[in-house]
């Protein structure tokens, strides 16, 4: 899309607008240390961060005059659950003991949500309504306090010595607003550490630390009245100028981001076209629970679920072809071309009735009923005989009769590699009479697990001293 060494990027303003508020842009410039200067812009009025306050004018009065004091305290908290993230601030006058309170959504897409924006976003909300009362009722000696329990977002916006506002960062566009507002301001700020969810260890607490308490409660109750009310873009005023492509935002490391949503079109249009030639669906996938039981996992485990996935293992089949071997047929059966799906497959394992019943332990665990044990165990067996069509009984339940229809349009080559349906969370989440249900990801381990047992019991055929020593006389 655009010369990786250029200072200048032209962009399709089709796919991307850049902006201030409502300006028109149609190139920008990007420095190589990440910062950028606009050609033209147009910014017709300003918009902050939309904040949500108390109605209560007389402890909205009473703050603004503490303001001048000095004798304000402010802590924010933020609440982050299910990729959506809300932001809530408490200011107090240590004065009067009056309470004023905020909350903010945090806005963005779902995956750039996490509880580190949340805690920006709160501290960006305690910022922005200061600096807006104190322009609009011309407060003069004004100085606050401001607190929060998480350290790196006080760090990234009240010290910029630490780290420069650069584009690669993460979460940039809060970060730049709330520290152009900071400049811009005739405000003493000072920022301070308090460590969260104190009342869970003890009773006694100082005035930061109740403070900490009413903003994580407030944060946590906003989340349940606005959730999933995201806000894709957001236009802000101050800061660096918002970067949206397609109606989204973009909220950190622009140029990598910028990049990759310009691709994923041809990307997906690339797997769509593949996936249809092998007849397979390519939808419902459940890729982000993939993403998180593999990040789980250890380094050579890791390794070896990347090797496996791609089916570039050490199998015969590619060994052949790196000339390793004289034949690509498997050593075992000496019947099929030994891929990484015919490990799964291949009729002199032993190992697979344990798999079995390990996978039926796992499930009675959980308390899944029998005839879906059963139904499951049995589309398994049936895949790995290449049997394409199995009749299911009419005693499973709906969640597993709609998971395996769906993971049969998917396919159960894919499944043996994790690539799961997204349906599998509402049937494990349907298992009732236990503490918890088990998650999609452990699912994905357990299949994980079974391939690489499968793996292990092939090398111990291969690599096995007797059958070596047994050839070797054989050749003599």
């Amino acid at each position: 899309m655009y010369n990786k060494h250029s200072l200048v990027r032209k962009i399709p303003s089709s796919s991307i607008r850049c902006s201030g508020d409502q300006p028109s842009i149609q190139k920008f410039r990007l420095l190589s240390k990440g910062n950028y200067q606009i050609h033209t812009q147009t910014i017709k009025s300003k918009t902050f961060l939309p904040i949500e306050m108390e109605t209560n004018e007389e402890a909205k009065k009473d703050i603004l005059i503490g303001l001048t004091k000095g004798t304000v305290l402010a802590v924010s908290d933020g609440s982050l659950k299910s990729s959506f993230g809300t932001g809530a601030f408490v200011l107090y006058n240590q004065e009067t003991g009056k309470i004023l309170r905020g909350c903010v959504i945090s806005y963005g897409r779902p995956s750039d949500q996490s509880a580190y924006r949340s805690e920006l976003i709160g501290l960006s909300a305690i910022i922005t309504f200061i600096t807006t009362n104190v322009d609009k009722h011309n407060l003069t000696n004004v100085n606050i306090q401001i607190a929060c329990d998480g350290k790196s977002a006080l760090e990234n916006i009240f010290d910029e010595w630490k780290s420069k506002t650069k584009t690669n960062m993460k979460h940039y566009d809060i970060i730049s607003y709330a520290r152009a507002l900071i400049h811009k301001s005739q405000v003493k700020w000072s920022a301070r550490h308090v460590y969260g969810h104190r009342d869970a260890i003890t009773t006694e607490l100082t005035i930061w630390e109740k403070l900490n308490v009413i903003a994580d409660e407030l944060a946590t109750k906003f989340w349940i009245q606005q959730k999933f009310r995201y806000q894709n873009t957001l236009n802000l005023s101050d800061g660096f100028p918002t970067v949206s492509q397609q109606g989204e935002a973009v909220c950190s490391k622009l140029r990598k981001t910028i990049q990759q949503r310009s691709n994923f079109s041809d990307w997906y249009k690339w797997w769509e076209t593949k996936q249809t030639e092998k007849g397979r669906q390519s939808t419902n996938l459940d890729l982000r629970s993939m993403k998180l039981a593999f990040l789980k996992l250890n380094d050579a485990m890791k390794r070896w679920v990347m090797k496996h996935s791609h089916g570039t293992c050490g199998v015969n089949v590619w060994l052949h072809r790196w000339k390793q071997l004289a034949s690509p047929i498997c050593e075992r059966c000496e019947c099929h071309d030994e891929t990484a799906l015919h490990i799964w497959k291949c009729e002199k394992s032993k190992e697979w009735h344990s798999i079995i019943n390990s996978w039926e332990g796992w499930l009675r665990r959980y308390n899944c009923p029998e005839p879906d044990i059963e139904a499951y165990t049995a589309t398994w067996q049936s895949w790995r005989r290449n049997v394409t069509s199995i009749r299911l009984s009419n005693e499973i339940s709906v969640p597993m009769r709609i998971a395996l229809t769906d993971q049969n349009k998917i396919g159960w080559d894919k499944m043996a590699f994790g690539y799961i349906s997204i349906h599998w969370s509402t049937v494990l989440a349907s298992w009732r009479g236990n503490k918890y249900a088990p998650s999609p990801q452990q699912l994905i381990k357990q299949i994980w697990k079974a391939g690489h047992k499968l793996w292990d019991e092939r090398n111990g055929w291969i690599h096995n001293d007797t059958r070596i020593k047994q050839i070797k006389r054989e050749v003599r």
